[in-house]
């Protein structure tokens, strides 16, 4: 497993979007990751295994059978 960490530019770029959507409403979604662990609010990071498992699995599927 990799500890690479990703930060708002880097999803903005993965979304094709500016950063302060990103900020905004993609890291602000329910379901989207939690912020890394040893990450801070001023500066915060994600996974970036878990930010591409997101993507790949799309935002709006449920991970538990309805």
């Amino acid at each position: 497993m990799t500890d690479e960490l990703l930060t708002l530019e880097d999803i903005a770029q993965l979304y094709k979007v500016n950063r302060r959507q990103a900020r905004d409403a993609i890291v602000k979604a329910p379901d989207f990751p939690a912020i890394a662990p040893g990450s801070t609010p001023r500066k915060p990071r994600w996974s970036a295994v878990a930010v591409r498992r997101y993507i790949r699995q799309g935002p709006h599927k449920s991970r538990t059978p309805a």
